[in-house]
């Protein structure tokens, strides 16, 4: 098996999803190798090509018997990045980009004989390249939880999971965000971030919290006595201060009189 050949097939998952139809996945950046069903070489006079969503990715003809397969026409998208073989008609596709994903399509016809037609659905992702969760502790006085956050690096096309000590925590696929409430000293948590052709995962260990503790002086029915307190005071003073005006006029109108 040749290198290329075998590099090719440590990035693909090949799978059946319906009739002849196959399902390739690729990685963005790497190579991948689109194999024919062609028994033997591929002998005398004739075309063969590729499609990508029913339009031409690469044609390529031969017009006697021993010259080599000229290409016709080459989709510019996929200039310098592909080779097909001109014995079996397979395509290698290098430097993978996520809008190569597609169905690709071989066809043609040599020496008057129609090419064994093969179908694949290409889908490319890119690598996840790392996971990363953080913790935020949210407490009052009456409740504390902790709000876990998930961030995935390198990839968009993901599925996450959480775990916590080894178990799945159902309700939670594909959130980035989970508030827990710790009941153990402490509880491990993890999320796990997939895609067919990689897997990363983070883990943080959450401790248990306890709501926070009223502030000293300031319960709600210290509160309540202050409030009571100052309202009282206002309305004494302000008493005081009304009788005091009325006696002051009081004296004025009798000094005047006098």
């Amino acid at each position: 098996m040749s290198s290329s050949l075998f590099a090719a097939l440590l990035v693909l998952q090949v799978f059946n999803v319906c009739g002849d139809s196959l399902q390739l996945n690729g990685v963005v950046g790497k190579s991948i190798l689109l194999p024919t069903e062609e028994e033997g070489l591929l002998k005398g006079i004739g075309d063969m090509n590729w499609k990508k969503n029913s339009d031409d990715v690469i044609t390529l003809v031969r017009g006697s018997e021993n010259s080599p397969f000229e290409i016709q026409h080459i989709d510019s998208n996929f200039k310098g990045r592909l080779i097909v073989n001109n014995d079996t008609g397979a395509l290698n596709i290098s430097n993978l980009r996520e809008e190569d994903s597609g169905e690709y399509v071989f066809g043609g016809l040599i020496s008057s004989r129609s090419l064994k037609p093969v179908t694949y659905k290409l889908q490319v992702y890119e690598m996840i390249v790392s996971v990363q969760v953080t913790t935020q502790v949210n407490n009052s006085t009456d409740s504390c939880n902790v709000t876990l956050s998930c961030s995935v690096f390198g990839s968009h096309q993901v599925a996450l999971f959480w775990s916590t000590n080894g178990g799945n925590i159902p309700g939670t696929e594909n959130k980035t965000t989970l508030t827990v409430s710790p009941t153990l000293a402490e509880e491990i948590y993890t999320c796990t971030a997939k895609n067919p052709v990689s897997s990363q995962s983070s883990s943080v260990t959450a401790k248990s919290c306890q709501p926070r503790a009223p502030s000293p002086g300031f319960s709600p029915c210290a509160l309540k006595s202050v409030l009571f307190s100052t309202g009282l005071v206002a309305m004494v003073s302000a008493v005081i201060a009304v009788n005091v005006r009325e006696r002051c006029c009081r004296e004025m109108r009798t000094e005047e009189g006098g």
